[in-house]
């Protein structure tokens, strides 16, 4: 408002239109070109729906998540936000459920220095209690995680060391594909191989598994990929996990315990080792789920001030105009795919 702009709820006569989450498909207005995160390019089941919607209601559809640099790393992404309070929410479940600690609820509210300064309280109680925490990946939600994690005090193990460890002091270790799975072939791990054929490589996650107590997923799960914590390392003896931090929130991708989104206000479940949904915190060999899929939101002010500085630079930076950066990451002009993302006709086969 401050810069002239008019603050309206009817966004007909909008040529283009930014979001963040999927639109539902009955919001979508025809002829429009739209800007979000649509995470339609490895083919979610869930999506199918909203596919069919962009195709049949004639949209340009441009995906912040494939607008990259030219080595390929985004450059649009909330995904330190959600890291940052992701792990948060994680050590707050991990406190209930164990009693030994209680902090305050995420909300709109809440800054950065204040989930610091909250966990500040706790962290000697966390680091008495000897836990291991496991994070998978290496991006942007990673780089949250590993801030929150060195700020409260918990000290960093490679993993060649975290996964011999038992009963020692309380740290936290990082981990990615080359270390949790392995190529079925026998050939030595190859991002390039894994991200094209995805379901030639196998888990290795089961060492980890026994000597982790709270698992953070900070990578997004590719389809096709192996299942890290699956329902046979949760059904067994040897796995040590009761608490999982499912940070990017991929239902049914590498963890077997997220069976369903959670919300700010109610952002924890229990599963059985069967994977059936329980009353939280009945008995404390169930699986406590933290799978929140909005967490920026609990960062409200930051998160909207840095993406927005984001999308400024990338989107308006020479005056708006599909750049290549912009025409790489749009995937409908006019309802139809674009070449780069033709492969997505299979989608309604």
């Amino acid at each position: 408002m401050s810069c002239g702009a008019t603050v309206s709820n009817d966004l007909s006569d909008c040529d283009i239109i930014f979001g963040v989450k999927e639109p539902s498909t009955t919001s979508i207005f025809p002829n429009k070109h739209y800007f979000f995160f649509g995470h339609l390019d490895e083919k979610p089941p869930y999506n199918k729906e909203l596919f069919e919607a962009l195709k049949g209601k004639h949209i340009t559809f441009t995906d912040y998540e494939l607008i990259k640099d030219n080595k390929g790393r985004r450059k649009i992404a909330f995904g330190y936000w959600a890291g940052i309070a992701g792990t948060y929410d994680t050590l707050r479940l991990y406190g209930e459920k164990y009693g030994c600690y209680n902090l305050p609820k995420l909300d709109e509210t809440f800054t950065k220095q204040m989930i610091f300064d909250n966990l500040a309280k706790v962290s000697a109680t966390i680091k008495e209690r000897k836990v291991k925490i496991l994070v998978i990946g290496y991006g942007r939600v990673a780089s949250g995680t590993r801030e929150v994690l060195n700020t409260i005090g918990i000290e960093y193990v490679p993993a060649c060391k975290f996964k011999f460890m038992v009963n020692e002091e309380t740290c936290y270790s990082i981990v990615g594909a080359a270390d949790l799975t392995f190529d079925t072939y026998g050939y030595n791990f190859n991002p390039t191989t894994f991200h094209a054929n995805p379901e030639r490589f196998s888990s290795r996650f089961f060492p980890y598994a026994e000597v982790t107590d709270i698992l953070l997923c900070c990578h997004c799960y590719q389809n096709g990929a192996p299942v890290y914590l699956d329902e046979r390392l949760v059904k067994g003896n040897s796995n040590r996990i009761r608490v999982v931090g499912d940070i990017t929130c991929d239902v049914k991708g590498s963890v077997a315990t997220t069976t369903r989104y959670s919300t700010h206000a109610m952002p924890f479940y229990d599963v059985d080792h069967s994977l059936n949904e329980v009353p939280l915190f009945q008995n404390r060999d169930n699986i406590s789920v933290m799978a929140v899929d909005n967490l920026p939101n609990a960062l409200a002010k930051e998160a909207s001030e840095s993406f927005s500085d984001m999308v400024k630079d990338v989107v308006f930076g020479g005056g708006f105009s599909l750049s290549e950066e912009l025409q790489s990451a749009t995937m409908f002009v006019n309802g139809r795919l674009s070449a780069k993302y033709d492969y997505l006709n299979q989608y309604l086969a």
